[in-house]
């Protein structure tokens, strides 16, 4: 009886905590990846019944210099302010639009002793641009961050995510009114078969 009570009172701690994760994060319901789209689209796409928010964003690897190895990328995910999907802080602050700065991965972070202020230069296009470092934090889609299918473990120090306004990356990549992700909620009582 002893062991049960033990196993159950674990099991309710890690619902509540999963819970606790996925409304802090404002996790989508779903999402739809596509080349490229303009961000007109979340209108339509709000027009879909059981859809209640829909959400464009960006979502583009870039490798990182500076670091020993050249295999080191971030796989950036822009966020806008109370937007869905935004990482849950571990340290540090939500980057701020139009500003050169980003949440890198925990993991990441955490591997390389990095520090808010600390600076990042990224490849963009092979252009090199540094960006300061304003936290660290994870959201629900990246706790297990592999770079390939081939991979069976994954390796922080080389790959991890990283969150950075809409903004600022619409800028950096030149997709100012663009998108390649939409993420969406259903309202209550619909379900993935309707939409």
């Amino acid at each position: 009886f002893c062991g049960y009570s033990v196993l159950s009172v674990c099991m309710d701690n890690l619902e509540r905590s999963r819970t606790y994760f996925f409304l802090f994060t404002n996790y989508c319901d779903g999402y739809a990846v596509m080349e490229q789209a303009p961000l007109s689209l979340v209108k339509k796409l709000r027009e879909l019944p059981g859809v209640e928010h829909v959400e464009g964003r960006l979502v583009q690897e870039v490798p990182v210099r500076g670091f020993p190895s050249d295999e080191t990328h971030l796989k950036l995910i822009s966020v806008t302010g109370e937007g869905m999907n935004i990482p849950l802080l571990e340290s540090g602050r939500q980057p701020e639009a139009g500003e050169p700065e980003l949440v890198v991965g925990s993991g990441f972070y955490k591997a390389h002793q990095l520090s808010a202020g600390d600076e990042l230069t990224l490849s963009i296009y092979g252009v090199e641009r540094t960006l300061r470092v304003c936290g660290q934090g994870i959201s629900p889609e990246n706790i297990y961050m592999i770079k390939s299918l081939q991979e069976m473990l994954p390796a922080v120090d080389r790959y991890d995510a990283a969150f950075i306004s809409y903004d600022t990356m619409a800028e950096l990549f030149g997709q100012k009114g663009m998108a390649n992700q939409f993420l969406f909620s259903m309202a209550d009582g619909h379900s993935f078969a309707e939409i």
